[in-house]
């Protein structure tokens, strides 16, 4: 496991996991192409400038036979009081976008050898798993 932040705070504040910690941009990843088993990106994706290079960053860095985990505020319609005030929060706070569910599934299914399909969820929350097919490589130790 590896985690990855832009701050060097919010990694500081990780402090008492024992992983490797990189200070990084989802739009520019440090890491080689398909390094990782599993790619996860929990409410990130719609606060970076460009969330489809950030998104390509993320599927490049998959591995074959790997996956990309990714939940994001999704422009899904409210279904209720609770959906309508945490919509309503997230705007009133400005640090995001909401995006659409159907364009980010579009848009990794564009990159090779990946499969989606959207988790259900309620509220304004969605998550994704894709996976990248292929052969998942051994590794000899």
């Amino acid at each position: 496991m590896t985690l990855l932040d832009p701050s060097a705070a919010m990694l500081a504040r990780c402090a008492d996991i024992p992983v490797p910690k990189i200070q990084g941009r989802l739009d520019s990843l440090p890491f080689e192409d398909g390094t990782f088993d599993l790619v996860t990106c929990a409410w990130a994706l719609e606060t970076v400038p460009d969330p489809y290079l950030a998104l390509t960053e993320l599927c490049r860095v998959v591995r074959a036979g790997g996956a990309l985990c990714l939940s994001f505020c999704a422009d899904e319609p409210a279904r209720g009081l609770a959906d309508s005030l945490m919509r309503q929060a997230l705007l009133f706070r400005g640090t995001g976008r909401f995006m659409s569910r159907s364009r980010l599934m579009q848009a990794i299914e564009r990159f090779e050898n990946f499969e989606v399909r959207a988790i259900p969820s309620h509220g304004p929350a969605s998550t994704l798993l894709a996976r990248r097919s292929g052969a998942a490589t051994q590794v000899s130790l």
